[in-house]
């Protein structure tokens, strides 16, 4: 799909207890087909590792990838991403709205240090 991938890896970290390895990468990739320009993408990949006990080397045994939505559209039609950031923004908007509300209504999710103790006085 791509004659080049770049990826640069900006966090890693192993936890020897499990054989896990998490990175933080920005991936740069470009369908040969798109007009587009290719846009970074950031992505984690969770690495399940095997440990060869006799030759010591770790070797992959799955391999998970988590995108963001915006970030996928990067990758496949950069400018779709602004599209999908204005739905998240706005839901998060509508969210939002929504638990004020449910608070004003009957005095659900209202955040805050005390939450616990105020739920409880009402009770």
């Amino acid at each position: 799909m791509s004659p080049v991938i770049q990826i640069h890896v900006d966090k890693v970290v192993f936890d020897e207890t499990g054989n896990v390895l998490h990175l933080d990468m920005v991936q740069t990739f470009h369908i040969f087909i798109s007009l587009f320009r290719p846009a970074p993408a950031r992505l984690l990949t969770r690495l399940q590792l095997y440990h060869d006990t006799d030759s010591g080397l770790y070797f992959i045994k799955d391999q998970t990838d988590f995108y963001q939505p915006e970030e996928i559209a990067n990758l496949v039609i950069p400018p779709l991403a602004i599209l999908i950031n204005l739905f998240k923004y706005i839901a998060g908007l509508f969210s939002g709205f929504l638990a004020w509300i449910f608070h004003t209504l009957f005095g659900w999710w209202k955040p805050g240090p005390n939450s616990k103790e105020m739920k409880q006085k009402k009770m």
